[in-house]
């Protein structure tokens, strides 16, 4: 489920490539990436608050992970070309995945969300590079 190598190594692309050539997306695909940051910044506060299991990783290791993933996502998604839309719709969109995953225990609620940002970042890593 967590692939923080891979992870890892795509946070270290993503900034090195943002700073080289960074080119302006879609609307839709800012918008997936402001939900993706949303959803991993709620992982990252059920991880600290003990909603999740990591399953044999630090706590905080995990926690950290998935914040630095929503910071890049939400840095790519207010750089986007959409800034003032995105400004405005990244409260809204916290919102929505708050309320979405409210009551929810365990990791295997979020588990897919967190997979389909996952996948997110594994297309948009592949169009970087391929």
């Amino acid at each position: 489920m967590i692939r923080l190598s891979f992870l890892t190594f795509l946070l270290s692309f993503f900034t090195i490539s943002a700073a080289y050539s960074w080119q302006p997306w879609d609307e839709k695909e800012a918008e997936l990436s402001m939900a993706c940051a949303a959803t991993y910044s709620i992982a990252s506060k059920a991880v600290k608050d003990k909603k999740l299991s990591t399953k044999g990783q630090s706590r905080d290791e995990v926690a950290d992970h998935f914040q630095r993933l929503s910071n890049i996502l939400r840095y790519f998604a207010l750089n986007s070309g959409y800034e003032d839309k995105m400004k405005e719709r990244y409260q809204e969109v916290v919102k929505k995945k708050q309320a979405e995953f409210s009551g929810r225990k365990g990791i295997e609620k979020i588990t897919p969300a967190i997979d389909e940002c996952d996948n997110h970042i594994d297309k948009l890593y592949d169009s970087y590079t391929g």
